[in-house]
């Protein structure tokens, strides 16, 4: 699953994160958080809020 994180205005990081990271609740408040900054109808890859515990929870989601 590929993310960018930032604003729309921004070219942002990308992030690639495995799907089985949607499980975790911290995913959920993230989802719910871009779903309230950016809206529902967004096009192409998820954008997210910028976070600097994004990086981690990548990390922590990449297939071993």
């Amino acid at each position: 699953m590929a993310l960018v994180d930032g604003k729309d205005d921004e070219q942002g990081q990308r992030i690639i994160m495995h799907v089985r990271m949607l499980r975790e609740s911290c995913m959920a408040a993230l989802l719910d958080m871009a779903a309230q900054q950016f809206g529902l109808n967004q096009r192409g890859v998820l954008r997210i809020p910028s976070l600097p515990q994004i990086g981690s929870l990548a990390a922590a989601g990449k297939p071993q």
